[in-house]
């Protein structure tokens, strides 16, 4: 008689293999694990929740908040090891708003915004290269400045 056995040794690997990703991006994961017989059904869960099955253990999944991956194998034995990778999903920087095109008389004060979205968040700079403009560095804001030297002033 053969011997039989519960899965076990389970190993997860996903594609890509940096688990930090841009939201709504795509990623595949592959469950696979020892067992005896071999007729595997690998159920995958997301923080806990079921959310899909395969009998070859490959999952495409789409990126969209940050959790722990589940990889359940079973056989007519019984339930493996779980295997478990951990995603983090990131929005890259964007200005979603910002003050528009100004025009001051030289020694008036003139207050800027620029309003700034992503994952982590990210900061805002100001800088003068010809006119003032702004970057995803340092947040400052919202900043006044001289509009003739362009010297900070709070």
């Amino acid at each position: 008689m053969p011997l039989v056995d519960a899965p076990s040794s389970t190993n997860l690997i996903t594609v890509p293999h940096n688990t930090t990703l841009l939201r709504d991006s795509s990623m595949s994961v592959k469950c696979s694990t020892d067992a005896n017989p071999e007729d595997l059904e690998y159920q995958l869960y997301f923080k806990g929740l079921f959310i899909d099955k395969s009998n070859s253990g490959l999952f495409n999944i789409t990126a969209i908040e940050d959790g722990v991956y589940t990889c359940v194998p079973i056989n007519k034995v019984g339930t493996g090891d779980n295997a478990t990778v951990s995603i983090t999903v990131v929005d890259p920087p964007s200005i979603t708003n910002h003050t528009s095109r100004e025009t001051v008389k030289e020694g008036d004060n003139i207050t800027l915004f620029c309003d700034v979205s992503g994952e982590p968040e990210p900061s805002v700079t100001w800088t003068e290269v010809g006119v003032l403009r702004c970057s995803l560095i340092h947040h400052l804001s919202p900043l006044r400045m001289y509009a003739d030297l362009g010297h900070l002033i709070t």
